[in-house]
């Protein structure tokens, strides 16, 4: 089995399929609420991406 891939929706209902995309339209509101609910870290290792990227990210 594959890895599960999915858009995260973010800032104006933009579908995000990458890390370049996730940081042009990043959403402080949503992102944690896919924090919370397991989605974003589901999200990141279908792209072979760790809690770290994010992080970086914010920081």
């Amino acid at each position: 089995m594959g890895k599960l891939k999915f858009p995260l929706k973010l800032k104006d209902n933009v579908d995000v399929h990458n890390i370049d995309e996730l940081r042009e339209h990043f959403d402080l509101e949503r992102i944690i609420g896919y924090f919370q609910d397991g989605r974003l870290l589901t999200w990141l290792k279908g792209r072979y991406y760790d809690m770290r990227g994010i992080i970086r990210m914010c920081g």
